[in-house]
């Protein structure tokens, strides 16, 4: 190879060479919604273990779930945090790295459970908030179809503000995350962006996001985008929307630079 080949190939080279050392200095997070009652809890964990994920936020987890997740991959994730429910209200971390200060508590209004913890990175710490809100059909039967609709509207408007008045004062970087069970354009993810909040799929850096639900389990593709990743202080590399897994969503994940 004579001089002028040789430089060619390290010219056309560096954009892979700096592409690798981008990822390398990132940590992965996952949002993970894995359906409560799904029959298909292998593809999921599966699925997991394929993203390589450094930290998962995982929703709708019950008891089942974490016995096939920790006899799969409990020697992956090490630390870890789960608070299990039958229905749909369980919520957990799983994490590589190290976790601190794990607190569970119940988001206002209406009380649905959530997690956070100070995730550890080599050269950072970062608050992870692991939040499911409000499904647009809760209470189906209870009220009027509209009735319903409008009212959990605005109980996710009031969760979203909540939970960025509760985080407020941390100083270190925040990231929330999980089913927000509303849109981008929606009012109460406006709240988030509104308080310096950004969105992993709105960087515009090679970021391949989209639909989420419904996922496989389901006969239609996905229609709407309703689990999210949101950060402040941070930096995302890239947000990508994994179209696998045994659950009635798909995951979001968002690599997150560190250094």
């Amino acid at each position: 190879m004579n001089s002028r080949s040789y430089f060619m190939l390290v010219v056309l080279s560096l954009p892979l060479l700096l592409a690798e050392n981008t990822y390398a200095k990132s940590i992965k997070v996952m949002a993970y919604n894995v359906l409560y009652k799904s029959s298909a809890n292998k593809k999921t964990i599966s699925t997991i273990r394929d993203s390589q994920a450094d930290v998962v936020c995982l929703r709708e987890l019950t008891p089942k779930f974490i016995r096939q997740f920790n006899s799969n991959l409990g020697a992956v994730y090490k630390q870890k945090s789960f608070y299990a429910r039958k229905g749909t209200w369980g919520v957990g971390i799983a994490s590589k790295l190290k976790l601190t200060e794990v607190k569970y508590f119940r988001m206002r209004p209406y009380g649905i459970p959530a997690q956070s913890a100070i995730i550890h990175t080599a050269r950072a710490k970062i608050m992870l908030v692991c939040i499911h809100l409000i499904p647009p059909v809760a209470n189906q039967g209870v009220k009027p179809f509209l009735t319903m609709i409008r009212d959990n509207n605005l109980i996710r408007i009031a969760q979203a503000k909540y939970l960025v008045a509760r985080f407020s004062a941390v100083k270190m970087p925040v990231i929330i995350l999980g089913d927000f069970n509303d849109w981008r354009s929606s009012e109460s993810l406006k709240i988030f962006t509104r308080a310096h909040y950004q969105h992993a799929c709105g960087t515009g850096n090679n970021s391949s996001c989209g639909n989420t639900f419904p996922a496989n389990d389901f006969k239609l593709p996905g229609v709407v985008e309703i689990d999210h990743i949101f950060g402040k202080g941070i930096k995302f590399i890239r947000g990508q929307v994994f179209k696998r897994g045994g659950s009635d969503h798909y995951p979001v994940q968002a690599w997150i630079k560190t250094r």
